[in-house]
């Protein structure tokens, strides 16, 4: 990320991608039987994380950003969907 914020494309380009695949991850085992609806919070959190990444703090680790970002959408998700889902604030299944 810190290479990214440099203004370096490709490395910000790498760094979706690998963000991407854990974000799906993440999704995954937070919603279970709800895996359909994984990809489009995939892709509302890239783009906040787009939207965010000049609030990033390069002294905390960039996962711990992510997460916060993505348990944030997950929670809107979660409210917006009406249904209860276990809990996902463990930052382990991130």
């Amino acid at each position: 990320m810190v290479e990214s914020l440099r203004g370096d494309p490709g490395s910000y380009r790498q760094q979706l991608s690998l963000l991407s695949d854990r974000l799906r991850r993440y999704f995954v085992r937070c919603l279970g039987e709800a895996a359909h609806e994984v990809e489009p919070l995939v892709q509302e959190t890239l783009i906040d994380i787009n939207a965010r990444r000049a609030t990033y703090d390069r002294r905390q680790q960039l996962t711990v950003w992510v997460h916060a970002i993505a348990y944030h959408k997950l929670m809107k998700h979660r409210r917006r969907s009406g249904r209860v889902l276990p809990p996902a604030d463990d930052l382990s299944l991130f």
